[in-house]
């Protein structure tokens, strides 16, 4: 598949962009205080799956250990505000050989600053057309239709 309205679609992308660099600071501050207090292993700190991510988890061919390694070292590429709540897409490259990574995104929900649950977990090559070269900046948005799979 491919981007089927490249036009409105890069109008799109450039708009997101520039409602995400409002918000990177704030998003790269949440990432970094949640990653710190889930490696002093805080009591404080709760990160889980929803349902739907622990389906696709077992789906899409990444364990427990894939999507922890990614929120732990990984970095965010979208946060977006719904209803009330903080929505952050984190990316990360899992090795999975000598030379070798697969690309991760976690799209993660903020009950709270330190209450995050992974709403799904997915591979961004899946739906290529809708990445730019390095799985980091979305640049397709016809076929969000599509997304409910996600």
């Amino acid at each position: 598949m491919h981007c089927l309205q490249p036009i409105n679609c890069n109008n799109r992308a450039l708009r997101h962009l520039k409602k995400f660099e409002s918000l990177q600071s704030e998003a790269e501050l949440l990432l970094t205080d949640f990653q710190e207090k889930l490696q002093s292993n805080s009591s404080d700190v709760r990160f889980r799956l929803k349902l739907h991510a622990s389906q696709r988890e077992m789906f899409r061919a990444f364990s427990r250990k894939d999507i922890l390694e990614a929120v732990t070292n990984g970095w965010v590429i979208e946060m977006n505000e719904r209803s009330n709540n903080k929505i952050i897409i984190v990316m990360y490259f899992i090795h999975t050989g000598p030379k070798s990574y697969r690309p991760i995104h976690l799209v993660c929900v903020l009950n709270s600053p330190f209450d995050w649950e992974v709403i799904t977990v997915y591979d961004p090559r899946s739906r290529s057309w809708w990445w730019g070269n390095n799985y980091s900046e979305r640049i397709c948005w016809c076929a969000e239709q599509l997304e409910e799979e996600y």
